[in-house]
């Protein structure tokens, strides 16, 4: 199969960067009062989409962790690419992971943006603050939780690492970490 056949379908199976721009709205920027318009992924939002390609086209299983600066659009590519596929593919399961009650209420918010403007999208079976399903044929659903707080207790309020192990993922795990200093002056190369 050549590159741009591989390339195509890969765009109509798994992420489409194209379909994302012209079906899906975003909040623009703080604006008071809100504006709701047209996503338009920036550059380091393309420069995420080249590397997740290139591993699709690769054939190896993608594992994208990224090592994220704040307000550079990690969340809304992660999601974007989320609800893209959930809309367009009938029949997969997601979930949306945060860390705080504010974070999962704003990852919420942002699909449920992203659904409301989308006028082809599916009709919904149920839709929540932990997430929407769509009704039958298409059964797509999304979860959108905060971390347990007996875990959050367990460890505290700061992570320096997360493992996530489910042996049937049928699809990438990409996940965002956002950078803390190390607590202590010592740092092992």
């Amino acid at each position: 199969m050549s590159t741009a056949l591989r390339r195509s379908t890969l765009g109509g199976l798994w992420h489409n960067p194209g379909w994302c721009e012209a079906h899906l709205r975003i909040l623009a920027g703080r604006a008071s009062p809100p504006q709701i318009v047209r996503l338009r992924y920036n550059s380091a939002q393309c420069r995420l989409n080249s590397i997740l390609t290139e591993e699709l086209l690769r054939g190896v299983p993608v594992r994208l962790m990224i090592l994220k600066a704040r307000q550079e659009g990690v969340s809304t590519w992660v999601e974007s690419i989320i609800y893209s596929r959930l809309r367009r593919m009938p029949n997969l399961m997601a979930l949306i992971l945060s860390h705080d009650p504010t974070g999962t209420a704003n990852l919420y918010g942002m699909f449920r943006r992203f659904y409301e403007n989308d006028p082809g999208a599916p009709r919904t079976q149920h839709m929540h603050q932990q997430g929407l399903s769509f009704e039958t044929p298409h059964n797509s659903q999304v979860t959108i939780q905060t971390a347990a707080k007996k875990f959050a207790e367990a460890v505290g309020a700061e992570l320096d690492a997360i493992i996530a192990a489910a042996p049937a993922l049928r699809s990438p795990i990409i996940g965002e970490v956002s950078y803390a200093a190390p607590h202590s002056a010592e740092v092992e190369a």
